[in-house]
């Protein structure tokens, strides 16, 4: 059993704060060693503020205030030159060299980032299989297994899986659009060491949006104008296209809200004027006002004639 007594008291400020502290350093040397690893240009005044705290660290000693100042100073430029790797990265992709073992190829003892590329394998080697059920198995069974009124129930239910299949061949399509892009960040994302793990969340949610946008693409689209004319598309490829790139289904959306659903401007909001008053409504009233003997007639007449003529 590990020894109480040898902990720190939990209401000691000292021994807290000195844990954190090399805690604190520990993450710092690790950024500090990549960037040197990496060819990174780094001023001397952080490479002599982890340095310093190092040494201080060796005293075994509640770190002085002025000593974390400049290691949170030095921490904060390492990272802000370094950025997006951080230490949560690098972690995340510290893969090491193992010799060939089944527990490697399992992934036992492997970082996270590694874990995760992994996973998608599996998952699409799923979507690949699925896809191929779904492509192949209605050929087969034409071929091989007509439908006619001797087909046995296990013949028909397989014809019903088919074309359950085949309905859903573009979401499938579009799952692995979605997984080939992610396959390919991730992989770029372990070599630049850039892979954060608050992240996977995002890369899981990109899948289930690739599935779907695979199967919504073809409710509105089914050719593409090209230069030389429109290019018909098959779901399958319409899938693949929508999963692996989702903006190309928000900009379909787009552009069929903007055909559908034309903007209006204030201008067409406003009220539309009063037609004007035909000009043959006011020949009575030219024929009186001419005819009129009383000038009092003729003055009213006349104020009358003015506001409708006003108002064309």
């Amino acid at each position: 059993m590990p020894n109480d007594a040898a902990k720190p008291p939990l209401n000691d400020p000292a021994a807290i704060s000195t844990s954190h502290f090399h805690d604190f350093l520990q993450d710092a040397r690790e950024l500090l060693d990549y960037a040197i690893a990496t060819g990174q240009k780094i001023d001397d005044r952080i490479i002599d503020a982890i340095q310093a705290g190092e040494q201080h660290a060796l005293t075994k000693k509640p770190p002085e205030e002025s000593v974390q100042k400049e290691l949170a100073k030095a921490y904060r430029d390492l990272t802000s030159t370094l950025s997006p790797v951080t230490i949560e990265t690098l972690r995340a992709t510290a893969v090491k060299a193992h010799k060939p073992s089944i527990w490697n190829i399992l992934g036992k003892g492997q970082p996270i980032s590694v874990l995760w590329s992994r996973r998608l394998w599996a998952w699409t080697f799923l979507f690949v299989l699925a896809a191929f059920i779904g492509e192949t198995l209605e050929k087969i069974l034409t071929q091989y297994y007509p439908l006619d009124e001797e087909t046995g129930f296990s013949i028909s239910l397989l014809y019903v899986l088919s074309t359950i299949f085949k309905d859903l061949t573009p979401f499938m399509y579009g799952g692995i659009g979605s997984l080939v892009f992610l396959l390919k960040s991730c992989h770029e994302y372990i070599h630049k060491r850039e892979f954060d793990p608050k992240r996977i969340p995002e890369y899981s949610n990109r899948i289930l949006l690739g599935v779907v946008s695979g199967g919504i693409i073809i409710l509105f689209i089914q050719q593409i104008p090209t230069e030389q004319g429109i290019l018909h598309i098959s779901g399958a490829a319409l899938g693949f296209l929508a999963g692996y790139s989702t903006d190309f289904l928000f900009q379909t959306i787009e552009r069929v809200i903007a055909a559908l659903l034309p903007k209006v401007g204030v201008e067409t909001l406003k009220q539309e004027k009063p037609s004007a008053l035909p000009i043959e409504r006011l020949d009575p009233l030219l024929n009186r006002y001419i005819a009129a003997q009383d000038n009092n007639d003729r003055k009213l007449i006349e104020n009358l004639l003015n506001k409708l003529v006003d108002k064309m």
